[in-house]
């Protein structure tokens, strides 16, 4: 993921995707590889704020990867992924 900050206030990010692009009859299987997101806040900030709130009211917020498996009463995906990623980062 690339990010680029336009101001204080507005950030650019380029993020994966793969998406089916077939616009004609001989562009089958093509592919685009990138999405563009303009945003007023970085990527992670939603979760940031998301599990924040949950901890000051002591309630469990579920933060699961995406396609990871959450069982209400069972199993509920709580680690701080993001952080992860944000460490890996340059």
């Amino acid at each position: 993921m690339e990010e680029y900050q336009l101001d204080e206030n507005l950030m650019i990010a380029a993020t994966p995707a793969q998406h089916f692009s077939g616009r004609g009859l001989t562009d089958r299987d093509e592919t685009l590889w990138a999405t563009f997101n303009l945003s007023l806040h970085t990527w992670y900030d939603p979760m940031e704020r998301l599990t924040k709130s949950a901890d000051s009211l002591g309630v469990l917020a579920a933060t699961p990867v995406v396609g990871e498996t959450t069982i209400y009463g069972e199993y509920i995906p709580t680690t701080k992924w993001w952080n992860e990623i944000l460490a890996g980062k340059d």
